[in-house]
């Protein structure tokens, strides 16, 4: 992407778009949550096996397994209830026209054209990427995000250079402990 004003791009939000939104959001923000998620489902599965003659061992294997595999049961319950309150109000979901100019991000609603936020790049908090898109929160509350395949491979490519020199910040994807763990420890293999 070129050092020029008014390099432009449109997005319609899906279903999918919001809970992706929603599934970063969680994963780069609510860490803590995670934690604590993780810590009393590998206890509670520990406990469980501990006693597992007993009758309520089976529903702490039940209960442990939820918490393990709800990963995203609190983000999706967010991204669901915009859903619904979009399709309730009959109209479709947002779209907004990015231009991404020397000074920031300036966002427009579309189909009025009306200019919704500018976001400065030294305002934008984080960086993130998954496979189909490209997110730029302004705070841990919300954000934007760009379709991938929208853009095309190339552009794509420019478009995360472009975004990385303007915020000073790198591309971060979704923080799965494991991942993490794997990358620290065969990192210098190879």
């Amino acid at each position: 992407m070129e050092e020029k004003d008014g390099t432009c791009m449109e997005f319609y939000h899906s279903e999918e778009s919001i809970r992706a939104l929603s599934r970063m959001q969680y994963d780069l923000f609510h860490l803590p949550a995670r934690l604590i998620r993780g810590v009393c489902a590998v206890t509670i599965l520990i406990l469980a096996v501990a006693s597992l003659p007993s009758w309520w061992a089976f529903f702490l294997i039940f209960y442990g397994s939820f918490l393990l595999t709800g990963r995203y049961r609190e983000a999706d319950r967010k991204a669901n209830r915009i859903i619904q309150a979009a399709k309730e109000s009959g109209q479709p979901f947002p779209r907004s026209r990015y231009i991404f100019r020397s000074d920031g991000l300036h966002v427009y609603s579309l189909p009025d054209e009306r200019e919704e936020a500018i976001l400065p790049y030294a305002g934008v908090q984080c960086l993130a990427e998954d496979r189909l898109y490209y997110f730029l929160f302004r705070d841990r509350y919300g954000g934007y995000c760009l379709r991938k395949k929208d853009l095309g491979e190339t552009k794509a490519a420019a478009l995360r250079s472009y975004l990385e020199k303007k915020t000073g910040q790198r591309f971060q994807s979704a923080r799965v402990p494991a991942k993490i763990l794997y990358h620290r420890l065969f990192r210098h293999v190879g």
